[in-house]
């Protein structure tokens, strides 16, 4: 969705005058902006429907540029813990806490779900955040997304640190996606082309799968486990069901590679 020009140009007022904040302080002014979002969804059946969809619409560009704003100009943003905004979107944090995924429903999709993310790095001694797929970029429009950020691994090998995030994608009550996505920093920008894992088709960023039901009472979702250096993908029956088994790919050294049945 295209940003609105009237949010951006509040965004940019609005941080003019900003000398200095404490987290707490920053986490309440986006506590408040993200439930303005709420509040009119809340009211998007009513008689002048569409209008309060557009509210939807401007009320999230403003959250989200005012969150992309805060976590590139504050640097204290990066080892926040926002625990009270944690209770209404996703936030992410790498084990080396270089790397962060602020991801949440923006309220204005309908069977199929839409969601937005905010990517924030530390590279050197800047932190900075940025849209994807603009890397280090903040006054790119972000895209609209199916992918919602819920799990973050961190992979080290060598000298390289690789985040691999999960995500699922909701396009109907019946069509589901889920996957695994590689991020990388590199020379001062976020790197999400990075490609290690390597299948019959050659080289990729992600792993996915597509299904229609999950098994009820567990969680048969993509999981890394950090002393095999594995990469477990559930399988899918024929009949889009998750089973409780899965694919394994494990890190040979330089790509993550499947592993072939028993090993």
């Amino acid at each position: 969705m295209k940003k609105s020009i009237c949010s951006i140009l509040f965004i940019v007022f609005f941080f003019s005058k900003v000398h200095s904040q404490d987290t707490t302080s920053m986490e309440k002014d986006l506590l408040k902006s993200y439930a303005r979002t709420h509040h009119w969804q809340e009211k998007s059946n009513w008689p002048n429907g569409e209008i309060n969809e557009d509210s939807v619409g401007t009320y999230d560009d403003i959250f989200q540029n005012k969150l992309l704003q805060y976590t590139s100009h504050y640097p204290l943003t990066l080892e926040a813990h926002f625990t009270e905004m944690q209770k209404a979107l996703y936030i992410l944090t790498s084990d080396d806490g270089l790397f962060r995924i602020y991801c949440w429903d923006n309220m204005q999709g309908g069977t199929m779900r839409f969601f937005d993310a905010v990517f924030q790095f530390k590279s050197g001694d800047k932190v900075k955040s940025c849209f994807l797929p603009h890397p280090d970029t903040i006054d790119v429009p972000a895209p609209e997304t199916l992918n919602l950020y819920n799990k973050l691994y961190t992979f080290k090998t060598g000298n390289s640190t690789y985040y691999l995030a999960v995500y699922t994608n909701i396009e109907s009550s019946l069509d589901n996606k889920a996957g695994i996505k590689v991020f990388t920093i590199q020379n001062g920008v976020l790197n999400d082309t990075v490609r290690i894992i390597k299948t019959k088709t050659g080289l990729h960023n992600i792993l996915s799968y597509d299904y229609e039901n999950l098994p009820s009472g567990s969680d048969h979702s993509i999981y890394f486990n950090k002393f095999t250096n594995t990469i477990y993908i559930p399988l899918v029956d024929e009949y889009s069901n998750v089973t409780n088994r899965y694919i394994k790919y494990r890190f040979t050294g330089t790509y993550f590679e499947k592993v072939e049945a028993g090993k």
